[in-house]
């Protein structure tokens, strides 16, 4: 099938004036409309074309306008023309201008609309005026009025496009907009209309840019996504999806039936004629005759002799079906060439000695080759000259592959690289022009002979001479066992002689043995200096376990002897002793506590299995944390405290150990003081080092205890003041973690003179020291009034308890409930079911728990997509550095070691999920995530930095995913979208997308790039849709955008 085109520039719409009188405007932009007007514009006359089908186009000359969008006849014969920016003109048959209407002029009436991009009369003579950006406006003649705006479906700030306005044979008016669809309004009826949907499933509006009525009354719909639909019932709005066969990202343009069952539409890519009888698609294209480039909306028509009119951007092509004939079907395909590497075969001229042909080579049906041939090229070609750039080739090479490659004009030769010896038929074949491949395939056979090394002879050489070898193997071998035998018989000889030399060389060893005996006696004595070693520590242990046995039953039995007397007569008892008895209670519980704690650390010490994580850190911050944590007892004994400490001292150890030291040694000063006594607390310090002062006025210490620091078999525990328990660990813990973090501990005490601690450790850097650490937090405020009330600000957050022990879930449900909405689970298998159906805020959970514990859950919630965004507290009783770590990678948020108060747990949840809120916040306006600073404050922040860093380094690859960049980053797909949910509240599909909106968002205030090049910088293979998805994002398109 052929087409004409004319070059008359760039065409957008037509139309008829008369029954065979045609007009084409050359000059600017055009738009076919109706009546046949091919409208564009440049300067400021804008000359149009009259011509009849077949015939060169007449120029005329008007004035006005000068940016001409649409046209249509009027019931009076005066011809409306809509422009971009300058309104609505009037013109009469011969083109002299009646009236102009524009927003930018005064007439009258006053006209709002100025770009006129449809118009359309209905039957009661209105005039309806689609604009792009002010929407559907009529207009009555004969009362010389407008009416505006009568389609409000845009929201606020949105553009408010009409795009095609139609008028079926049942007087209906078609209106399309641009962003919302279609709508559809009676004749005269102004006031009432009705919406159109194309898909009932997902209700989306379809983006309509054509609509045709057919001979048959049917009306016809292209869209902007490619579909054509068809109408089978207005009342119900049911429509059929026409079964195009179409490209990849085709936008239906324009389209129109003709007089033999074919539907024409045209596209950005080409034309596509769709047959409703066989229900077939055709593609046409530049080398069937069109002109290059994309067709424009509404820009076809079909004239009164049959021929269909297409407008496009680089002119007017036209073609009549009536007068189309079927191209006949390629001849028969020849191979026109065979090259081994790179010299053709010639007649007559062998190449080596296996590719020797005699005929020409489109007559040869067969080839030999030899192995070392590696490289072959076939060139082939249809014996039709008259189409050759249309045609379509395939061609496969059996015993090779087994499916068929494709090929066309451009591309005429197939190559095969290292074939193994073996017969191949290489096989091609034309494309018929119904769309089918011809079924008398041209082939060529070939043979490629065996390297030398898999021939026949080859292989029997290789037996015999195998069958040889043996042979001789044999006969060499029996040989050398004659030999070997004369000379073993030889060598028993020259053994027996060497003999008699290793006897005297015994007598030499002898005194080598005896210096042996009396090292294995030294060892000896090793090994026993070590057994008693061991039997010191076998007796340190038994000697600490005999103590914390004695120390533990003393708060055990308070603890069974008050719960007995509150669980056999709670009725009985008054609501002080009551009181009395809890406090009790809970102090032999804290006691026992205290107890176990330092049972552990001074395991950890013995074992080595405790690793120092040094920091630079404020001594007076941690004293005065010290002094708040001793403020009961230090009042309830009345103790003066002077404290001297020498403002900003850092020092540079682990902040934890110190603390415990410190701890320990401050509550040993406190318990040892009798009431009225002083304790003075002060500091010196160093180039190198700071120096701590501990002194008290309390009962002190014979030199026996002290000199038993150094020595753990002597453990000793003694009564405070107030009778004040101990376990004799505190100072044997305190002296290995100052030592530990290269400081010392020295004391000097007697008994009834009081205590002196002095410690050294080394001085830190004030640049150093972490200032998050100073910052005043929700927690921090807890731990300073965890004696009074607190107030917990909540938003009634959905809190899951994950916990196997009923007595721990019901006391953290009570009292947690009054703060948050909470859910209960006894194990991780039900914890992770509900969160799959419930999706909590925020998930607290054990870790030591039957059928699922802690860890697998947290590893579960992270495979989940829907859960795994959810912060997750660990609860634990295990106060060990693996088990922090484990729980981390996990994918757990925050850790709390048992015990703990459950008001400290409500604050940790609330400053979790106010940091998120925070940051969600922070970054939920579009274009804020592209503006995140170099220099991030947060981990967090650091975070959305190195993506942002990714994406700037494929912004350019539109194939670019959420897989490739969780790969990129060193995460896995499902870890990715848990930080961007948590951190954005998006999924990561649009977090890419608003980065590149706001990258590209970038480029147009940069300037420099058209739209269509921005487009294509930030990942966008179609401009129409990355227009879209910007409007969506900031409000205007990004033509509007580049003009703020």
């Amino acid at each position: 099938m052929k087409f004409l085109s004319k070059n008359v520039g760039v065409v957008g719409g037509l139309g008829s004036v008369g029954a065979k009188l045609n007009v084409v405007q050359c000059v600017g932009f055009v738009r076919l409309v109706a009546p046949l007007l091919i409208l564009r514009s440049v300067g400021k006359v804008c000359p149009l074309m009259l011509f009849r089908s077949g015939q060169t186009p007449l120029p005329i000359t008007v004035t006005y306008p000068q940016v001409i969008k649409s046209a249509h006849v009027l019931q009076n014969g005066i011809i409306a023309i809509g422009t971009w920016s300058e309104g609505l003109f009037l013109f009469s048959p011969n083109f002299t201008l009646l009236k102009h209407y524009s927003s930018t002029k005064p007439s009258t009436p006053e006209m709002r609309i100025t770009n006129v991009w449809t118009i359309v009369q209905d039957t009661t003579g209105a005039v309806w005026l689609g604009s792009l950006g002010t929407g559907l406006d009529v207009y009555f003649p004969d009362k010389d009025v407008f009416l505006y705006d009568i389609l409000q479906v845009h929201k606020k700030g949105e553009p408010n496009n009409i795009i095609k306005l139609f008028c079926d044979s049942k007087h209906r008016i078609w209106v399309c907009h641009e962003f919302h669809g279609v709508f559809v309004f009676d004749s005269g009826n102004f006031n009432e209309y009705k919406e159109i949907c194309f898909d009932t499933k997902s209700h989306n509006p379809q983006i309509i840019h054509d609509i045709h009525e057919d001979e048959k009354g049917q009306l016809w719909f292209a869209s902007r996504s490619g579909k054509i639909f068809l109408l089978q019932d207005f009342e119900t709005q049911t429509f059929q999806e026409i079964p195009l066969q179409i490209k990849e990202n085709t936008v239906a343009n324009a389209i129109v039936s003709d007089a033999y069952g074919n539907v024409w539409i045209t596209s950005n890519l080409g034309v596509y004629v769709y047959n409703i009888e066989t229900n077939t698609t055709k593609f046409f294209n530049s080398k069937d005759g069109l002109q290059e480039g994309t067709f424009n909306w509404s820009s076809i028509l079909k004239d009164s002799d049959g021929t269909i009119y297409f407008g496009g951007i680089n002119g007017l092509s036209f073609v009549n079906p009536a007068k189309l004939k079927s191209k006949t079907p390629p001849k028969k395909t020849i191979i026109q060439s065979i090259q081994i590497f790179d010299k053709k075969i010639q007649l007559h001229e062998p190449t080596n000695a296996a590719t020797y042909i005699t005929k020409p080579v489109y007559l040869t049906d067969t080839i030999v080759l030899q192995h070392f041939d590696n490289v072959i090229h076939i060139e082939f070609a249809a014996l039709d000259f008259i189409s050759a750039d249309a045609i379509k080739y395939q061609y496969k090479l059996q015993g090779f592959n087994k499916t068929w490659f494709n090929a066309d004009e451009n591309q005429r030769i197939a190559t095969y690289t290292n074939l193994s010896d073996g017969t191949y038929t290489f096989m091609v074949r034309t494309m018929n022009t119904d769309g089918s491949w011809q079924n008398n395939q041209t082939q060529l056979t070939i043979i490629v002979l065996p390297p030398w090394w898999k021939t026949w002879w080859f292989k029997t050489i290789n037996i015999v001479s195998i069958l040889t070898i043996i042979i001789l193997i044999y006969v060499l071998k029996t040989r050398s066992i004659r030999k070997r035998n004369v000379y073993l018989q030889k060598l028993v000889e020259e053994k027996t002689k060497e003999l008699a030399l290793t006897n005297k060389e015994l007598f030499t060893k002898k005194e080598a043995v005896i210096a042996q005996n009396t090292l294995l006696v030294q060892q000896s004595e090793n090994l026993q200096t070590a057994n008693n070693e061991l039997t010191k520590t076998n007796k340190t242990k038994d000697k600490l376990f005999s103590i914390i046995a004695h120390d533990l039953k003393n708060p055990f039995s308070g603890l069974l002897g008050f719960t007995k007397i509150l669980y056999a007569d709670f009725n009985k008892i008054d609501d002080s002793d009551k009181y009395h008895y809890t406090h009790l209670v809970h102090e032999s519980a804290q006691s026992i506590y205290s107890l176990l704690e330092q049972l552990l650390q001074w395991s950890k010490t013995q074992t080595s299995n405790i690793s120092v994580a040094k920091t630079h850190f404020y001594l007076d911050e941690l004293m005065q944390k010290l002094e708040e944590l001793f403020k009961t007892d230090i009042a309830h004994k009345k103790i003066s405290v002077q404290k001297t400490i020498v403002e900003s001292t850092v020092i540079h150890a682990d902040k934890t150990m110190i603390e415990t030291a410190l701890r320990n040694i401050l509550h040993n000063s406190i318990k040892f003081t009798p009431e009225l006594g002083n304790i003075e607390i002060k500091n010196t310090v160093s180039d190198t080092h700071v120096e701590i002062t501990i002194t008290d006025s309390g009962v002190g210490m014979p030199q026996h205890i002290i000199h038993n620091l150094n020595n753990s078999l002597e453990i000793e525990s003694t009564y405070g003041t107030h009778n004040e328990k101990g376990s004799g660990l505190g100072l044997m813990i305190c002296k290995e973690f100052i030592s530990l973090n290269n400081g010392t501990l020295y004391i000097q005490s007697a008994p009834n003179k009081g205590t002196t601690v002095t410690i050294t450790l080394p001085i830190g850097d004030k640049k150093l020291v972490d200032t998050s650490s100073v910052k005043e937090t929700i927690i921090q405020q807890y731990q300073k009034n965890k004696n009074s009330a607190i107030t917990i600000h909540s938003d009634n957050e959905h809190v899951l308890l994950v916990e196997d022990n009923e007595a721990i879930r019901e006391n953290l449900k009570k009292d947690l409930s009054p703060y948050f909405k909470v859910s209960t689970a006894q194990n991780g298998v039900e914890g992770l079911e509900f969160a799959k159906t419930h999706i909590p805020d925020i998930i607290v959970s054990d870790i030591q728990m039957p059928k699922m514990n802690g860890i697998d859950m947290c590893n579960a919630l992270q495979k989940h997509e829907a859960t795994a965004h959810i912060p997750i507290i660990l609860l634990t009783a295990i106060s060990i550095e693996t088990s922090y770590i484990e729980g981390l990678e996990a994918g757990a948020d925050d850790y709390i070691v048992k015990p703990f108060n459950s008001m400290y747990l409500a604050a940790r949840i609330v400053n979790l999920l106010k940091t998120r809120a925070r940051l969600q916040k922070k970054y939920e306006l579009p274009g804020s995530i592209w503006e995140l600073t170099e220099k991030p404050e947060t981990h967090d922040e650091e975070l959305l930095v190195r993506f942002k860093e990714l994406l700037l380094q494929n912004f350019s690859n539109p194939e670019y995913s959420v897989e490739q960049l969780a790969s990129d980053a060193g995460m896995s797909r499902s870890k990715l979208y848990r930080k961007i949910k948590l951190l954005l509240n998006i999924s990561p599909i649009d977090y890419i997308k608003q980065m590149r909106l706001s990258y590209a968002a970038s480029l147009i205030k940069a300037g420099g790039y058209r739209i269509s090049e921005i487009a294509y910088m930030s990942g966008f293979s179609d401009p129409n849709y990355f227009s879209s998805c910007f409007v969506k994002q900031y409000g205007k398109t990004p033509t509007e955008y580049a003009k703020i």
